[in-house]
Protein backbone atom coordinates (compact mmCIF):
# COMPACT_ATOMS: atom_id res chain seq x y z
CA UNK A 1 0.00 0.00 0.00
CA UNK A 2 1.14 3.49 -0.74
CA UNK A 3 2.31 5.69 2.13
CA UNK A 4 -0.04 7.88 4.09
CA UNK A 5 1.15 11.44 4.64
CA UNK A 6 0.81 13.21 7.96
CA UNK A 7 -0.81 16.53 7.12
CA UNK A 8 1.36 19.33 8.42
CA UNK A 9 3.59 22.24 7.56
CA UNK A 10 7.04 20.62 7.69
CA UNK A 11 8.72 23.84 8.75
CA UNK A 12 7.52 26.72 10.92
CA UNK A 13 5.36 29.27 9.12
CA UNK A 14 7.16 32.55 8.46
CA UNK A 15 5.66 35.55 10.21
CA UNK A 16 7.09 39.05 10.05
CA UNK A 17 7.17 39.98 13.71
CA UNK A 18 9.80 40.87 16.26
CA UNK A 19 10.32 39.29 19.64
CA UNK A 20 8.36 40.62 22.57
CA UNK A 21 10.36 42.48 25.15
CA UNK A 22 10.60 41.12 28.66
CA UNK A 23 8.49 44.01 29.90
CA UNK A 24 5.75 43.29 27.37
CA UNK A 25 5.74 39.61 28.30
CA UNK A 26 5.56 40.46 32.00
CA UNK A 27 2.65 42.80 31.38
CA UNK A 28 0.76 40.18 29.41
CA UNK A 29 1.39 37.58 32.11
CA UNK A 30 0.14 39.93 34.79
CA UNK A 31 -3.02 40.70 32.81
CA UNK A 32 -4.25 37.09 33.01
CA UNK A 33 -3.92 34.38 35.59
CA UNK A 34 -3.21 32.09 32.67
CA UNK A 35 -2.27 33.19 29.14
CA UNK A 36 -4.22 31.14 26.61
CA UNK A 37 -3.36 30.88 22.96
CA UNK A 38 -5.74 32.86 20.78
CA UNK A 39 -6.87 29.55 19.33
CA UNK A 40 -8.05 28.36 22.75
CA UNK A 41 -9.75 31.69 23.38
CA UNK A 42 -11.51 31.55 20.01
CA UNK A 43 -13.17 28.23 20.86
CA UNK A 44 -14.04 29.44 24.37
CA UNK A 45 -11.88 27.03 26.35
CA UNK A 46 -11.36 29.47 29.28
CA UNK A 47 -15.12 29.78 29.75
CA UNK A 48 -15.61 26.01 29.68
CA UNK A 49 -12.88 25.60 32.29
CA UNK A 50 -14.39 28.19 34.59
CA UNK A 51 -18.02 27.24 34.13
CA UNK A 52 -17.65 23.47 34.44
CA UNK A 53 -14.34 23.16 36.32
CA UNK A 54 -13.21 20.61 33.75
CA UNK A 55 -9.71 20.04 32.37
CA UNK A 56 -10.18 16.58 30.87
CA UNK A 57 -9.60 14.62 34.07
CA UNK A 58 -10.07 10.88 33.71
CA UNK A 59 -10.17 10.90 29.89
CA UNK A 60 -7.60 9.01 27.80
CA UNK A 61 -6.73 10.58 24.45
CA UNK A 62 -4.71 8.52 21.99
CA UNK A 63 -2.79 10.64 19.46
CA UNK A 64 -1.71 8.80 16.30
CA UNK A 65 1.24 10.69 14.86
CA UNK A 66 5.03 11.02 14.51
CA UNK A 67 5.75 10.51 18.21
CA UNK A 68 6.13 12.83 21.17
CA UNK A 69 9.01 14.38 23.07
CA UNK A 70 8.52 13.30 26.70
CA UNK A 71 10.97 15.94 27.92
CA UNK A 72 8.88 18.87 26.82
CA UNK A 73 7.86 20.90 29.91
CA UNK A 74 4.20 21.00 28.83
CA UNK A 75 3.79 17.29 28.09
CA UNK A 76 3.56 14.30 30.39
CA UNK A 77 3.42 10.75 29.02
CA UNK A 78 4.01 7.44 30.75
CA UNK A 79 5.85 4.53 29.11
CA UNK A 80 2.77 2.30 29.31
CA UNK A 81 0.84 4.83 27.24
CA UNK A 82 3.31 4.74 24.35
CA UNK A 83 3.68 2.41 21.39
CA UNK A 84 5.80 2.66 18.25
CA UNK A 85 5.23 1.07 14.84
CA UNK A 86 7.54 3.08 12.56
CA UNK A 87 11.19 4.24 12.97
CA UNK A 88 11.28 3.05 16.55
CA UNK A 89 13.82 3.83 19.25
CA UNK A 90 13.82 3.34 23.00
CA UNK A 91 10.89 5.04 24.67
CA UNK A 92 8.79 7.98 23.50
CA UNK A 93 10.49 10.20 20.96
CA UNK A 94 9.70 12.52 18.06
CA UNK A 95 12.24 13.50 15.42
CA UNK A 96 9.77 15.16 13.07
CA UNK A 97 7.99 17.36 15.67
CA UNK A 98 4.49 17.10 14.21
CA UNK A 99 3.29 14.69 16.90
CA UNK A 100 4.69 16.78 19.75
CA UNK A 101 2.92 19.87 18.42
CA UNK A 102 -0.39 18.00 18.11
CA UNK A 103 -0.02 16.39 21.54
CA UNK A 104 0.65 19.79 23.07
CA UNK A 105 -2.63 21.14 21.69
CA UNK A 106 -4.54 18.28 23.30
CA UNK A 107 -2.94 18.05 26.75
CA UNK A 108 -0.24 20.72 26.96
CA UNK A 109 0.18 23.02 29.94
CA UNK A 110 1.74 26.44 30.38
CA UNK A 111 5.21 25.59 31.67
CA UNK A 112 6.81 26.71 28.39
CA UNK A 113 9.13 29.69 28.22
CA UNK A 114 6.27 31.96 27.11
CA UNK A 115 3.97 30.92 29.95
CA UNK A 116 1.36 30.23 27.27
CA UNK A 117 -1.45 27.74 27.91
CA UNK A 118 -1.37 25.59 24.77
CA UNK A 119 -3.54 22.57 25.59
CA UNK A 120 -7.32 22.29 25.62
CA UNK A 121 -7.46 19.46 28.19
CA UNK A 122 -4.24 19.50 30.23
CA UNK A 123 -5.49 16.99 32.80
CA UNK A 124 -6.38 14.34 30.25
CA UNK A 125 -4.11 11.31 29.98
CA UNK A 126 -1.99 11.34 26.83
CA UNK A 127 -1.53 8.12 24.90
CA UNK A 128 0.61 8.18 21.78
CA UNK A 129 1.03 5.68 18.97
CA UNK A 130 3.94 6.49 16.66
CA UNK A 131 2.37 5.40 13.38
CA UNK A 132 4.12 7.97 11.13
CA UNK A 133 7.82 7.85 10.43
CA UNK A 134 10.50 10.45 11.06
CA UNK A 135 10.05 11.86 7.57
CA UNK A 136 6.29 12.26 7.86
CA UNK A 137 5.07 9.10 6.10
CA UNK A 138 3.24 6.06 7.39
CA UNK A 139 1.35 3.05 6.09
CA UNK A 140 -2.22 1.86 6.37
CA UNK A 141 -0.93 -1.04 8.42
CA UNK A 142 0.82 1.14 11.02
CA UNK A 143 -2.17 3.47 11.36
CA UNK A 144 -4.69 0.67 11.67
CA UNK A 145 -2.44 -1.01 14.25
CA UNK A 146 -2.32 2.23 16.19
CA UNK A 147 -6.09 2.52 16.18
CA UNK A 148 -6.47 -1.06 17.41
CA UNK A 149 -3.86 -0.47 20.14
CA UNK A 150 -5.79 2.59 21.32
CA UNK A 151 -9.03 0.60 21.54
CA UNK A 152 -7.40 -2.29 23.37
CA UNK A 153 -5.76 0.07 25.87
CA UNK A 154 -8.92 1.86 26.93
CA UNK A 155 -8.61 5.08 24.98
CA UNK A 156 -11.67 7.32 25.03
CA UNK A 157 -10.67 9.49 22.07
CA UNK A 158 -8.49 8.84 19.03
CA UNK A 159 -6.95 11.94 17.48
CA UNK A 160 -5.57 11.34 13.98
CA UNK A 161 -3.88 14.34 12.35
CA UNK A 162 -3.03 12.32 9.27
CA UNK A 163 -4.64 10.89 6.17
CA UNK A 164 -4.47 9.75 2.59
CA UNK A 165 -6.23 11.68 -0.15
CA UNK A 166 -9.50 10.29 -1.46
CA UNK A 167 -11.71 7.43 -0.29
CA UNK A 168 -9.61 4.67 1.26
CA UNK A 169 -11.65 1.66 2.34
CA UNK A 170 -8.88 0.25 4.56
CA UNK A 171 -9.99 2.72 7.23
CA UNK A 172 -13.73 1.96 7.29
CA UNK A 173 -13.64 -1.15 9.47
CA UNK A 174 -11.02 0.19 11.96
CA UNK A 175 -13.00 3.41 12.43
CA UNK A 176 -16.26 1.55 12.88
CA UNK A 177 -14.63 -0.94 15.25
CA UNK A 178 -13.35 1.92 17.40
CA UNK A 179 -16.75 3.63 17.39
CA UNK A 180 -18.51 0.36 18.26
CA UNK A 181 -16.07 0.02 21.17
CA UNK A 182 -17.07 3.45 22.46
CA UNK A 183 -13.99 5.28 21.19
CA UNK A 184 -14.66 8.39 19.12
CA UNK A 185 -12.32 8.88 16.14
CA UNK A 186 -11.41 12.50 15.36
CA UNK A 187 -9.49 12.95 12.11
CA UNK A 188 -8.25 15.75 9.88
CA UNK A 189 -10.26 16.34 6.71
CA UNK A 190 -7.11 17.09 4.73
CA UNK A 191 -5.17 20.02 3.33
CA UNK A 192 -6.23 19.74 -0.33
CA UNK A 193 -8.64 22.66 -0.22
CA UNK A 194 -12.25 22.87 -1.32
CA UNK A 195 -13.62 19.80 -3.12
CA UNK A 196 -11.20 17.36 -1.49
CA UNK A 197 -10.97 15.15 1.60
CA UNK A 198 -8.77 12.46 3.09
CA UNK A 199 -9.22 9.18 4.90
CA UNK A 200 -9.84 8.26 7.67
CA UNK A 201 -11.44 11.69 8.19
CA UNK A 202 -13.91 11.20 5.34
CA UNK A 203 -15.21 7.88 6.69
CA UNK A 204 -18.79 8.71 7.66
CA UNK A 205 -18.41 7.34 11.21
CA UNK A 206 -15.35 9.49 11.95
CA UNK A 207 -15.55 13.10 13.12
CA UNK A 208 -13.86 15.09 10.34
CA UNK A 209 -12.21 18.39 11.24
CA UNK A 210 -11.48 21.35 8.98
CA UNK A 211 -9.40 24.44 9.77
CA UNK A 212 -10.18 28.12 10.33
CA UNK A 213 -7.83 31.07 10.65
CA UNK A 214 -7.12 32.67 14.00
CA UNK A 215 -5.43 35.97 14.72
CA UNK A 216 -1.95 35.61 16.14
CA UNK A 217 -1.77 36.32 19.85
CA UNK A 218 1.85 35.59 20.74
CA UNK A 219 3.97 37.51 21.11
CA UNK A 220 1.84 40.43 19.81
CA UNK A 221 -0.67 40.31 16.94
CA UNK A 222 -0.25 43.92 15.88
CA UNK A 223 3.30 43.15 14.71
CA UNK A 224 2.16 40.52 12.24
CA UNK A 225 1.88 41.39 8.56
CA UNK A 226 -0.38 38.38 7.96
CA UNK A 227 -3.98 39.26 7.21
CA UNK A 228 -5.64 36.59 9.38
CA UNK A 229 -9.25 36.97 10.41
CA UNK A 230 -10.85 34.85 13.10
CA UNK A 231 -13.35 32.26 11.90
CA UNK A 232 -12.41 32.38 8.22
CA UNK A 233 -12.10 28.92 6.70
CA UNK A 234 -8.44 28.40 5.86
CA UNK A 235 -7.85 28.14 2.08
CA UNK A 236 -6.01 24.84 2.40
CA UNK A 237 -8.79 23.19 4.46
CA UNK A 238 -10.51 20.32 2.68
CA UNK A 239 -14.23 19.77 2.40
CA UNK A 240 -16.74 18.20 0.04
CA UNK A 241 -20.05 16.41 -0.37
CA UNK A 242 -19.50 12.64 -0.52
CA UNK A 243 -21.80 10.14 -2.23
CA UNK A 244 -21.77 6.96 -0.18
CA UNK A 245 -22.07 5.01 -3.42
CA UNK A 246 -18.58 6.19 -4.39
CA UNK A 247 -17.13 4.01 -1.63
CA UNK A 248 -18.46 0.93 -3.37
CA UNK A 249 -15.66 1.16 -5.90
CA UNK A 250 -13.25 0.21 -3.16
CA UNK A 251 -15.58 -1.31 -0.55
CA UNK A 252 -18.02 -4.14 -1.20
CA UNK A 253 -20.98 -2.36 0.31
CA UNK A 254 -21.38 0.70 2.50
CA UNK A 255 -22.97 0.17 5.94
CA UNK A 256 -26.75 0.41 6.05
CA UNK A 257 -26.52 3.15 8.66
CA UNK A 258 -24.76 5.52 6.26
CA UNK A 259 -26.84 8.16 4.45
CA UNK A 260 -26.82 8.37 0.68
CA UNK A 261 -24.81 11.60 0.85
CA UNK A 262 -22.97 13.42 3.61
CA UNK A 263 -20.70 16.42 4.09
CA UNK A 264 -17.18 16.63 5.46
CA UNK A 265 -15.90 18.23 7.58
CA UNK A 266 -18.27 17.81 10.51
CA UNK A 267 -16.86 20.87 12.28
CA UNK A 268 -13.94 23.26 12.00
CA UNK A 269 -11.40 24.50 14.55
CA UNK A 270 -8.38 26.82 14.62
CA UNK A 271 -5.67 25.40 12.37
CA UNK A 272 -3.90 28.27 10.63
CA UNK A 273 -0.85 29.51 12.54
CA UNK A 274 -1.08 27.61 15.82
CA UNK A 275 1.43 27.92 18.64
CA UNK A 276 2.14 24.65 20.43
CA UNK A 277 4.92 22.41 21.71
CA UNK A 278 8.19 22.10 19.79
CA UNK A 279 10.15 18.85 19.89
CA UNK A 280 13.45 20.74 19.54
CA UNK A 281 14.15 22.02 23.03
CA UNK A 282 16.90 24.43 22.13
CA UNK A 283 16.59 28.18 21.82
CA UNK A 284 16.07 29.24 18.24
CA UNK A 285 14.24 31.86 16.25
CA UNK A 286 10.76 30.89 15.10
CA UNK A 287 9.42 33.63 12.86
CA UNK A 288 11.82 36.07 14.53
CA UNK A 289 10.62 35.00 17.98
CA UNK A 290 13.30 33.50 20.21
CA UNK A 291 11.77 30.47 21.93
CA UNK A 292 12.93 27.20 23.40
CA UNK A 293 9.65 25.36 23.81
CA UNK A 294 7.18 26.50 21.14
CA UNK A 295 6.73 26.50 17.40
CA UNK A 296 4.13 27.72 14.91
CA UNK A 297 2.45 25.33 12.45
CA UNK A 298 -0.62 25.29 10.22
CA UNK A 299 -2.90 22.61 8.80
CA UNK A 300 -6.04 20.65 9.52
CA UNK A 301 -3.63 18.60 11.62
CA UNK A 302 -3.51 21.56 14.01
CA UNK A 303 -7.31 21.89 14.06
CA UNK A 304 -7.92 18.22 14.87
CA UNK A 305 -6.34 18.16 18.37
CA UNK A 306 -8.38 21.20 19.37
CA UNK A 307 -11.52 19.14 18.72
CA UNK A 308 -10.08 16.05 20.43
CA UNK A 309 -9.33 18.20 23.46
CA UNK A 310 -12.86 19.60 23.51
CA UNK A 311 -14.23 16.06 23.45
CA UNK A 312 -12.00 15.25 26.44
CA UNK A 313 -13.58 18.18 28.29
CA UNK A 314 -17.03 16.89 27.33
CA UNK A 315 -16.35 13.37 28.54
CA UNK A 316 -14.72 14.46 31.78
CA UNK A 317 -17.77 16.51 32.71
CA UNK A 318 -20.31 13.76 31.99
CA UNK A 319 -20.94 11.10 34.60
CA UNK A 320 -22.87 9.22 31.93
CA UNK A 321 -20.87 7.27 29.36
CA UNK A 322 -21.54 9.15 26.14
CA UNK A 323 -21.45 7.26 22.87
CA UNK A 324 -19.31 8.56 19.99
CA UNK A 325 -22.55 9.51 18.25
CA UNK A 326 -23.73 11.56 21.22
CA UNK A 327 -20.38 13.33 21.46
CA UNK A 328 -20.33 14.14 17.76
CA UNK A 329 -23.90 15.42 17.95
CA UNK A 330 -22.95 17.61 20.90
CA UNK A 331 -20.05 19.07 18.93
CA UNK A 332 -22.04 19.69 15.78
CA UNK A 333 -25.20 21.13 17.32
CA UNK A 334 -23.28 23.65 19.43
CA UNK A 335 -20.76 24.72 16.78
CA UNK A 336 -20.75 28.39 15.84
CA UNK A 337 -22.01 29.09 12.32
CA UNK A 338 -19.34 31.29 10.70
CA UNK A 339 -21.29 31.87 7.50
CA UNK A 340 -19.37 29.57 5.19
CA UNK A 341 -20.94 26.80 3.06
CA UNK A 342 -21.47 23.53 4.88
CA UNK A 343 -18.83 21.72 2.80
CA UNK A 344 -16.32 24.31 4.03
CA UNK A 345 -17.24 24.79 7.70
CA UNK A 346 -19.32 21.71 8.51
CA UNK A 347 -21.94 22.81 11.02
CA UNK A 348 -19.56 25.51 12.21
CA UNK A 349 -16.51 26.27 14.30
CA UNK A 350 -16.37 24.18 17.46
CA UNK A 351 -17.35 25.88 20.74
CA UNK A 352 -15.90 24.28 23.87
CA UNK A 353 -18.29 25.86 26.35
CA UNK A 354 -21.38 24.98 24.34
CA UNK A 355 -20.18 21.44 23.61
CA UNK A 356 -19.46 20.68 27.27
CA UNK A 357 -22.83 22.14 28.28
CA UNK A 358 -24.56 19.87 25.74
CA UNK A 359 -23.44 16.71 27.56
CA UNK A 360 -22.86 18.03 31.07
CA UNK A 361 -24.30 15.86 33.80
CA UNK A 362 -24.92 17.07 37.30
CA UNK A 363 -27.75 17.35 39.75
CA UNK A 364 -29.55 20.66 39.30
CA UNK A 365 -31.56 21.12 42.46
CA UNK A 366 -33.88 24.01 43.17
CA UNK A 367 -35.79 24.52 46.40
CA UNK A 368 -38.92 26.52 47.12
CA UNK A 369 -40.60 27.48 50.39
CA UNK A 370 -44.02 25.84 50.33
CA UNK A 371 -45.25 26.74 53.82
CA UNK A 372 -44.27 29.16 56.54
CA UNK A 373 -46.23 30.91 59.28
CA UNK A 374 -47.23 34.51 58.73
CA UNK A 375 -46.49 35.30 62.37
CA UNK A 376 -44.54 33.60 65.14
CA UNK A 377 -44.35 34.47 68.81
CA UNK A 378 -40.80 35.40 69.82
CA UNK A 379 -39.14 32.56 71.66
CA UNK A 380 -40.92 29.93 69.60
CA UNK A 381 -39.34 27.83 66.83
CA UNK A 382 -39.95 29.12 63.31
CA UNK A 383 -40.27 26.25 60.85
CA UNK A 384 -40.47 26.49 57.07
CA UNK A 385 -41.45 23.65 54.77
CA UNK A 386 -39.67 23.37 51.43
CA UNK A 387 -39.95 21.40 48.23
CA UNK A 388 -36.71 20.47 46.40
CA UNK A 389 -36.68 19.34 42.75
CA UNK A 390 -33.83 17.82 40.72
CA UNK A 391 -34.01 18.92 37.07
CA UNK A 392 -30.51 17.60 36.32
CA UNK A 393 -29.31 14.35 34.83
CA UNK A 394 -27.93 12.52 37.85
CA UNK A 395 -28.92 11.85 41.44
CA UNK A 396 -27.61 14.32 43.96
CA UNK A 397 -28.13 16.36 47.10
CA UNK A 398 -27.70 20.02 47.87
CA UNK A 399 -27.02 22.10 50.95
CA UNK A 400 -29.85 24.39 51.96
CA UNK A 401 -29.39 27.61 53.89
CA UNK A 402 -32.05 29.47 55.86
CA UNK A 403 -31.35 33.18 56.31
CA UNK A 404 -33.07 35.79 58.44
CA UNK A 405 -32.54 39.22 56.88
CA UNK A 406 -29.35 37.91 55.26
CA UNK A 407 -27.95 36.14 58.33
CA UNK A 408 -27.65 32.34 58.19
CA UNK A 409 -29.74 30.86 61.00
CA UNK A 410 -29.99 27.22 59.86
CA UNK A 411 -28.53 24.83 57.29
CA UNK A 412 -29.45 21.37 56.11
CA UNK A 413 -28.86 18.80 53.40
CA UNK A 414 -31.55 17.35 51.19
CA UNK A 415 -31.86 13.62 50.89
CA UNK A 416 -30.58 12.22 47.57
CA UNK A 417 -32.96 13.22 44.77
CA UNK A 418 -33.12 11.29 41.51
CA UNK A 419 -33.38 13.17 38.19
CA UNK A 420 -36.89 14.50 37.69
CA UNK A 421 -37.88 13.70 41.27
CA UNK A 422 -38.95 15.92 44.17
CA UNK A 423 -38.67 15.78 47.94
CA UNK A 424 -39.95 17.85 50.84
CA UNK A 425 -38.45 18.76 54.17
CA UNK A 426 -38.27 21.38 56.88
CA UNK A 427 -35.75 23.83 58.29
CA UNK A 428 -36.18 25.51 61.67
CA UNK A 429 -34.58 28.07 63.92
CA UNK A 430 -35.24 29.32 67.42
CA UNK A 431 -36.54 32.88 67.43
CA UNK A 432 -35.72 35.34 70.20
CA UNK A 433 -37.12 38.65 71.37
CA UNK A 434 -34.34 40.31 69.34
CA UNK A 435 -36.19 39.12 66.22
CA UNK A 436 -39.40 41.00 66.97
CA UNK A 437 -40.67 42.73 63.85
CA UNK A 438 -41.00 41.79 60.17
CA UNK A 439 -38.25 39.38 59.10
CA UNK A 440 -37.29 38.30 55.56
CA UNK A 441 -36.78 34.56 55.65
CA UNK A 442 -34.79 33.29 52.63
CA UNK A 443 -34.11 29.73 51.52
CA UNK A 444 -30.94 29.27 49.48
CA UNK A 445 -30.19 26.19 47.35
CA UNK A 446 -27.35 26.17 44.80
CA UNK A 447 -28.11 29.15 42.55
CA UNK A 448 -31.73 29.65 43.65
CA UNK A 449 -33.29 31.75 46.40
CA UNK A 450 -36.84 31.96 47.68
CA UNK A 451 -38.07 34.40 50.31
CA UNK A 452 -41.07 34.98 52.54
CA UNK A 453 -41.82 37.66 55.13
CA UNK A 454 -42.65 36.48 58.67
CA UNK A 455 -43.65 38.75 61.52
CA UNK A 456 -42.11 37.93 64.89
CA UNK A 457 -44.44 39.20 67.62
CA UNK A 458 -44.13 39.82 71.32
CA UNK A 459 -44.99 36.83 73.51
CA UNK A 460 -48.08 38.47 75.03
CA UNK A 461 -51.53 37.14 75.83
CA UNK A 462 -54.25 39.65 76.58
CA UNK A 463 -57.42 38.64 78.43
CA UNK A 464 -60.62 40.65 78.07
CA UNK A 465 -64.26 40.13 78.95
CA UNK A 466 -63.50 37.95 81.95
CA UNK A 467 -66.96 37.91 83.41
CA UNK A 468 -66.82 36.23 86.79
CA UNK A 469 -66.65 37.72 90.28
CA UNK A 470 -66.95 36.20 93.74
CA UNK A 471 -70.45 37.56 94.09
CA UNK A 472 -71.52 35.49 91.11
CA UNK A 473 -70.46 32.23 92.73
CA UNK A 474 -72.63 30.73 95.45
CA UNK A 475 -71.57 28.48 98.26
CA UNK A 476 -73.00 25.51 96.44
CA UNK A 477 -71.64 23.98 93.31
CA UNK A 478 -73.07 25.61 90.20
CA UNK A 479 -72.21 25.83 86.50
CA UNK A 480 -70.62 28.97 85.09
CA UNK A 481 -69.40 30.24 81.72
CA UNK A 482 -66.22 32.31 81.41
CA UNK A 483 -65.76 34.34 78.22
CA UNK A 484 -62.38 35.83 77.27
CA UNK A 485 -60.45 37.11 74.25
CA UNK A 486 -56.88 35.88 73.86
CA UNK A 487 -54.62 37.85 71.54
CA UNK A 488 -51.31 36.93 69.86
CA UNK A 489 -52.06 33.23 69.71
CA UNK A 490 -49.13 31.57 67.95
CA UNK A 491 -49.89 29.70 64.74
CA UNK A 492 -46.65 27.71 64.71
CA UNK A 493 -48.28 24.47 65.82
CA UNK A 494 -47.02 24.68 69.38
CA UNK A 495 -49.71 24.92 72.08
CA UNK A 496 -50.32 28.21 73.84
CA UNK A 497 -51.41 27.75 77.44
CA UNK A 498 -53.24 30.44 79.40
CA UNK A 499 -53.60 30.05 83.15
CA UNK A 500 -56.60 31.85 84.67
CA UNK A 501 -56.60 32.40 88.42
CA UNK A 502 -60.04 32.52 90.03
CA UNK A 503 -60.90 35.35 92.44
CA UNK A 504 -60.18 34.69 96.08
CA UNK A 505 -62.75 32.37 97.60
CA UNK A 506 -63.78 30.75 94.29
CA UNK A 507 -63.05 27.05 94.04
CA UNK A 508 -63.21 25.35 90.63
CA UNK A 509 -64.83 21.98 90.99
CA UNK A 510 -64.74 20.79 87.36
CA UNK A 511 -64.11 22.09 83.84
CA UNK A 512 -66.69 20.65 81.50
CA UNK A 513 -66.29 22.17 78.03
CA UNK A 514 -64.22 24.78 76.26
CA UNK A 515 -64.93 26.18 72.82
CA UNK A 516 -63.07 28.77 70.80
CA UNK A 517 -63.48 30.72 67.60
CA UNK A 518 -61.52 33.30 65.71
CA UNK A 519 -62.67 36.83 65.04
CA UNK A 520 -64.39 35.66 61.85
CA UNK A 521 -66.41 33.09 63.77
CA UNK A 522 -64.44 30.09 62.53
CA UNK A 523 -64.35 27.31 65.09
CA UNK A 524 -61.05 26.28 66.67
CA UNK A 525 -61.30 22.59 67.47
CA UNK A 526 -57.85 21.91 68.85
CA UNK A 527 -58.49 23.23 72.35
CA UNK A 528 -58.68 21.91 75.88
CA UNK A 529 -59.22 23.30 79.38
CA UNK A 530 -58.37 21.68 82.70
CA UNK A 531 -58.62 22.63 86.35
CA UNK A 532 -55.36 23.06 88.17
CA UNK A 533 -55.67 22.72 91.96
CA UNK A 534 -58.96 24.30 92.91
CA UNK A 535 -58.51 27.93 92.06
CA UNK A 536 -57.16 28.09 88.48
CA UNK A 537 -58.15 27.04 84.98
CA UNK A 538 -55.60 26.19 82.29
CA UNK A 539 -56.79 26.80 78.73
CA UNK A 540 -54.57 25.16 76.10
CA UNK A 541 -54.87 26.36 72.52
CA UNK A 542 -53.32 24.46 69.62
CA UNK A 543 -54.28 26.06 66.30
CA UNK A 544 -53.32 24.22 63.13
CA UNK A 545 -49.83 25.23 61.99
CA UNK A 546 -51.14 26.19 58.55
CA UNK A 547 -53.83 28.49 59.97
CA UNK A 548 -53.48 32.24 59.75
CA UNK A 549 -52.84 34.24 62.91
CA UNK A 550 -55.92 34.80 64.97
CA UNK A 551 -57.24 36.51 68.06
CA UNK A 552 -59.38 33.88 69.73
CA UNK A 553 -62.56 34.13 71.79
CA UNK A 554 -62.83 31.33 74.33
CA UNK A 555 -65.84 30.18 76.30
CA UNK A 556 -65.12 27.82 79.15
CA UNK A 557 -67.87 26.06 81.04
CA UNK A 558 -67.05 24.92 84.56
CA UNK A 559 -68.58 24.33 87.92
CA UNK A 560 -67.43 26.18 91.01
CA UNK A 561 -68.51 27.19 94.47
CA UNK A 562 -67.66 29.97 96.88
CA UNK A 563 -66.11 29.50 100.28
CA UNK A 564 -65.41 31.89 103.06
CA UNK A 565 -67.28 34.84 104.45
Amino acid sequence: MRPTQAMRSPTPTTVDQTAATAAETATATAADDRRFTNALRLIDVPTAWQRFDTRGDGVRVAVLDTGVNPDHPDIDIQEENWVCYVDCRNGPHDVDGHGTHVSGTVVGGNANDAGLQIGVAPNATLMHAKVVGDTGSGTYGSIVSGMQWAVENDADVISASLGAAGLNNAFIDPVRNAQDSGVIVVAAVGNGGSGTSSSPGNVYDATAVGAVDVQLGYPSPERSTLDLTNDTVSPFSGGEVIDSADWKETYNDTPDSWPDRYVVPDVTAPGNRIWSADTQLDTRSVSNVDTTDLTLLKGTSMATPHVAGVIALMESNSAIDRSPGELRTGLKTTAVDIGAPEQRQGTGRVDADGAVAAVATSPTITATITATPNRVTAGRVLTITYSATNSGTETGTTTLGLRRNGTVVATGETEPIAPGEQTTGTLSYQTTTADIGPQTITLNADNTTNSRTVRIVKPQVELTNVSITPSQVSETKRNHTLTMTIRNVSDDGHPDTVTIAMPEGVVVDEVTTATASDTDGNSITSIGATAITDSTINVTLSPDSSASIRDITVETEFSAHHVGS
